[in-house]
Parts: structure tokens; C-alpha cells; sequence
């Protein structure tokens, strides 16, 4: 599968495993949605990887360091909506377990709701993986 170097891409980093067909991605330093120009470029990062995919892939996504205020859900969603077709799901980790952790989490669930989609937040990557392969399973593709 062709994908971009990571030179080419302001906010994210990812790695794939051809493999299990997992790709996992992060953000260093974090990022804050704080307007539409910024979910934008970050989204048409992922997209452009996604795109690039023989297949859809699981995405293992690490939230640390994310910032979504409320007032961006609708916002959020539609981006997550536009990734539905290029994945097998997207399974969330590294939300904070603090008071902006929560607030991202509920976010993260009304963006998902928006989205008609699954928030699948987990605690840390182990369990987020465990999700993966469960999914798998369930699918008959593990």
C-alpha cells in the first residue's frame, strides 16, 4: 500500500501493519480544533492516507493531546462521517483522565452520534487493540 511520507503531513503520524491491517495514528505535540480551516486540513491528512489504502484499514487512533470543544461536534462529525467508507472502524485511546478528558470524551460521543457512528473509546492502546481483534471476530475477517 502507498503511503506518504511523514515529511508531507503537518499534523499526523501513523504507522501500518500490512499484517493485521491496522493503522495507528498520533498526533505529536497535540492539536485543538479550535476552527473549521484547522478540522479540515487535519481531516484531509487522514483522508489522503485513507484514500491511498488498497483496503480499508482498523485505525487505532491515540487521542493525546486532541482538544475538540463542544461548539466543534457538528463540525467533527461531518469529517468523521466523510472517513466511514475508508475504514473498518475507528478505535479511540489516550483520552485524559481529567476533567478536559472528560469533556473530550463526551465530544467525542456526540460527534459519534452526529456521525451515526461509534465513539469506541477505550483507556489505553492494549485494550483498544483487543477491540480491534474482537471486531475481527465478529466480522469473520479474524
Amino acid at each position: 500500500m502507498p503511503l506518504k511520507p511523514h515529511s508531507e503531513l503537518k499534523y499526523l503520524r501513523y504507522e501500518y501493519d500490512e499484517r493485521e491491517n491496522v493503522m495507528r495514528a498520533w498526533v505529536p505535540g497535540g492539536i485543538k480544533f479550535v476552527d473549521h480551516q484547522i478540522s479540515r486540513e487535519f481531516f484531509d491528512e487522514i483522508m489522503s492516507i485513507l484514500k491511498s489504502c488498497e483496503h480499508p484499514p482498523y485505525v487505532l487512533a491515540d487521542l493525546t493531546g486532541f482538544e475538540v470543544p463542544p461548539y466543534m461536534s457538528t463540525d467533527y462529525a461531518n469529517h468523521m462521517a466523510r472517513m466511514k467508507e475508508y475504514t473498518l472502524g475507528v478505535f479511540r485511546y489516550g483520552i485524559p483522565r481529567d476533567m478536559g478528558g472528560e469533556l473530550l470524551s463526551t465530544t467525542m460521543h456526540i460527534a459519534a452520534m452526529k456521525a451515526i457512528s461509534r465513539s469506541n473509546l477505550y483507556p489505553d492502546e492494549k485494550t483498544a487493540r483487543a477491540a480491534i481483534r474482537e471486531a475481527k471476530k465478529a466480522s469473520g475477517a479474524g
